[in-house]
């Protein structure tokens, strides 16, 4: 029998193209930083911070985070304020650094988790990241030029690309036997007991303390927050009942001056969306500030929109706790629908102080996208829970 042989199709090649290689120093492709003859500028610090610098670099020598070296690669030190710290600005490193996508656990779930919790104790990693012992071929491309110096990192640094999910990581190998029973959350450095009785709040506390001695990880002392039933956290105020917005974190924005560019408005609209949860009609409040932030509008502060951004900043002031919903009694679904967007309102009718009360779960709205505006009426209906609806759009009934 013959063998025909069968031409072999090249198959296309999908892979990514390579960047193309710059000098972070001056943006030339004809040389790297090592060769080029720009200098490195140094940011200006002041003489207060350049002695916090000094005090921070000899703390980190008992680890030994930094050494002074000789630079073929070099970066600037970008300074924190309220509290200063030597955070590298590594902006041309991460550029080419690979992504780590290791995940972070969802802000959303951890505060419904904590809000379960009658008792609450918050940990906080001492210099976590520095625990992290870096290859000698990373140090030598984590210099950074201080005012005291130039120095290496001989530990992860803060600043570079993949450390929040390489420390996610670690931190989930060493408590894994504690998160998979499900009282202890790990937010990056943050270590958070929850605990529904007091005797088994201090045996789940004197584990994590004993595991955390045996990998030599220290608690900070100055966060370390014991047995409280009512906490702050991720800018909430987090309670075995409810979930509130942390107003000191609100008051700090609220006092900014209106935004002025598109930056600034982007900045405000993504602090709010974070508590739309607690903000009635968001999407439709804020469909106005998205507009003026597309690049093909001019950024523009009418009447309407200022109007609007007045609107968040009361519903902020304003927002009312979310109570922690009963999986064991009935819900009520409040449904509103417009030419700008959807609003839901989810309702539960809850026992406080021996009286039935309706509270409020939690808020959900979004915009109507183009597409959808030329739908016809929706029919609403739940499924699989029990639920009341109310419809409150006319063309609903």
């Amino acid at each position: 029998m013959e063998s025909k042989m069968v031409p072999k199709i090249p198959r296309e090649d999908k892979r990514p193209e390579r960047p193309v290689l710059k000098c972070h120093k001056c943006g030339s492709t004809s040389h790297l930083a090592n060769t080029c003859t720009k200098k490195t500028k140094i940011n200006e610090i002041q003489v207060i911070e350049g002695i916090q610098c000094t005090e921070e670099k000899e703390e980190s020598d008992e680890d030994s985070a930094v050494s002074e070296d000789t630079p073929v690669e070099d970066y600037p030190i970008e300074n924190i304020t309220a509290k200063s710290r030597m955070v590298g600005d590594f902006k041309a490193l991460n550029t080419y650094t690979v992504p780590d996508r290791y995940p972070i656990p969802r802000i959303q779930g951890t505060l419904t988790q904590l809000s379960k919790a009658k008792y609450i104790t918050l940990m906080d990693s001492l210099k976590g990241f520095h625990k992290n012992i870096l290859m000698a071929k990373a140090q030598r491309l984590l210099r950074v030029i201080t005012q005291c110096g130039i120095y290496e990192y001989l530990r992860m640094p803060f600043g570079i690309k993949n450390a929040p999910s390489h420390y996610q990581r670690m931190m989930n190998t060493i408590f894994l036997t504690e998160l998979s029973e499900g009282w202890l959350i790990i937010y990056i450095d943050d270590i958070i007991i929850c605990s529904d009785s007091w005797s088994l709040h201090l045996e789940t506390l004197s584990r994590v303390l004993h595991k955390a001695a045996e990998v030599n990880t220290k608690i900070s002392l100055k966060k370390f927050n014991f047995g409280f039933q009512e906490l702050k956290e991720l800018g909430h105020v987090v309670s075995g009942l409810s979930l509130g917005i942390d107003k000191n974190k609100v008051a700090a924005v609220l006092l900014r001056p209106i935004p002025q560019n598109e930056k600034e408005m982007m900045s405000f609209i993504g602090f709010s969306s974070y508590y739309r949860q607690h903000l009635k009609d968001f999407a439709i409040l804020a469909k106005s500030l998205y507009r003026i932030c597309d690049q093909q509008t001019i950024f523009e502060m009418t009447q309407e929109k200022i109007k609007a951004y007045e609107k968040i900043n009361k519903a902020l002031t304003e927002a009312p706790l979310l109570l922690i919903p009963d999986w064991n009694i009935p819900f009520k679904l409040y449904i509103d629908a417009c030419g700008d967007g959807l609003g839901e309102a989810l309702h539960q009718v809850q026992i406080i102080d021996d009286k039935p009360t309706e509270v409020t779960v939690c808020y959900i709205s979004r915009q109507i996208k183009p597409t959808e505006a030329r739908w016809s009426a929706y029919v609403w209906y739940g499924h699989l829970r029990n639920y009341t609806i109310i419809l409150m759009a006319v063309f609903l009934k």
